[in-house]
């Protein structure tokens, strides 16, 4: 009877954990419902869309992983702890200062926690913004930006989280999209003293994403 017992026992915790229907909506940061989003989860055969309100209903087993996807939005992962309904916010790919990824070189990692990196993109630069100086300028943060002299074309010194030594330079490693760039710091040899902006190579409108690396 004892073996009995146990292999009952064993049968019932080799069984899977029933899934519970759950309701849902999926809406904007902004409040707005968003339709069509496709909602999948591992064990599921088939993916659920959600409907004109953006509401939506499925099948899920307790601490099961909720991967909500819509185009034009950042994707959303939800940890399902059995409650009986959801609300998954979706943040808009054009939502402005706000991104889900750091531009490193030759490669681009999403949720990756680097507080010595920071990354603009270009849907963040300034309208009025002529060169890329005046793109920078108060939107990244830690990144200090001192202009050299008022002469046309000199830029201005970078410093990322502060000037830490006196003798070397300090400046941090520039990523543009997505390469390494290594520019001159050559002062030039007519006029004393003077050293162009670093990116007066780019044009503005052919950066899509700008990276800083201190210490790298």
């Amino acid at each position: 009877m004892k073996q009995f017992y146990t292999i009952i026992t064993a049968l019932m915790l080799a069984l899977p954990t029933l899934a519970q229907a759950v309701e849902g909506i999926v809406i904007s940061s902004d409040g707005q419902a968003v339709q069509g989003a496709v909602l999948s989860s591992p064990g599921l055969l088939t993916s659920v869309v959600t409907g004109e309100d953006g509401t939506f209903r499925i099948d899920l087993q307790k601490d099961a992983v909720l991967s909500v996807w819509a185009d034009g939005y950042y994707n959303q992962q939800v940890r399902y702890k059995g409650q009986s309904s959801l609300k998954v916010v979706l943040v808009r790919q054009d939502a402005h200062k706000y991104t889900e990824f750091k531009v490193l070189p030759f490669r681009v990692e999403q949720n990756i926690n680097l507080p010595e990196a920071n990354t603009l993109s270009k849907k963040d630069f300034a309208l009025s913004a002529r060169s890329v100086e005046q793109a920078l300028q108060g939107e990244l943060a830690g990144l200090q930006l001192i202009n050299k002299s008022g002469m046309t074309g000199e830029g201005a010194y970078l410093s990322h989280h502060g000037i830490q030594t006196l003798a070397a330079n300090a400046s941090p490693l520039v990523v543009i999209n997505g390469v390494p760039f290594m520019p001159s710091m050559d002062e030039s040899q007519l006029i004393g003293g003077f050293s162009k902006s670093i990116f007066q190579a780019y044009n503005i409108y052919d950066i899509q994403d700008i990276s800083f690396l201190s210490g790298a």
